[in-house]
């Protein structure tokens, strides 16, 4: 009875270090996971930020002019504008 007893713990004990190594195991490899998303987390958000900044460089009117000249815009002339008399506003949307 009593040999019966130590095998039987003997073999318990042996799934439970059995079973402790392998959630160990996949502990690690969770934790690795993490860790390879979180650096790419960290590229991308660098990339974000390079890419606002390009945006805003790019954005800037000194920048877009010859980009639009070339297309053949330019600037507004002053006998493109129109003067709307008072109360005129309300009448040119019918």
């Amino acid at each position: 009875m009593l040999r019966l007893l130590n095998v039987s713990l003997l073999l318990l004990t042996l799934g439970g270090v059995i079973s402790l190594y392998a959630l160990k195991y996949d502990a690690r490899q969770l934790e690795a996971r993490v860790q390879n998303q979180e650096r790419d987390l960290e590229k991308l958000a660098n990339t974000v930020t390079v890419l606002v900044a390009e945006r805003a460089h790019l954005a800037r009117p000194a920048a877009l002019e010859p980009l639009a000249r070339g297309l053949g815009l330019a600037p507004i002339a002053p006998r493109q504008y129109l003067r709307l008399e008072p109360g005129a506003a309300a009448n040119a949307g019918k």
